[in-house]
């Protein structure tokens, strides 16, 4: 789980501050090796040089719906 602004920064535990990644991923993210912009939802990821790309759910694909987070 992937807090958009650092707990340290004032950020909570509030779903539109969370973003479910996995753990290779979440560990990138830190390490400089992706970047992420924009706010939860409405994140969109990239590569610090390179192409971005945003990850809205396929319609009807329920695993990303805050309901499930909750």
């Amino acid at each position: 789980m992937h807090h958009v602004v650092a707990r340290e920064h004032g950020g909570t535990n509030a779903i539109g501050n969370l973003a479910l990644m996995c753990d290779a991923h979440h560990a990138q993210l830190h390490d400089g090796i992706l970047t992420a912009r924009g706010a939860a939802p409405d994140l969109v990821f990239g590569l610090p040089l390179g192409p971005s790309w945003d990850c809205e759910p396929e319609p009807g694909d329920e695993r990303s719906s805050p309901a499930r987070l909750a």
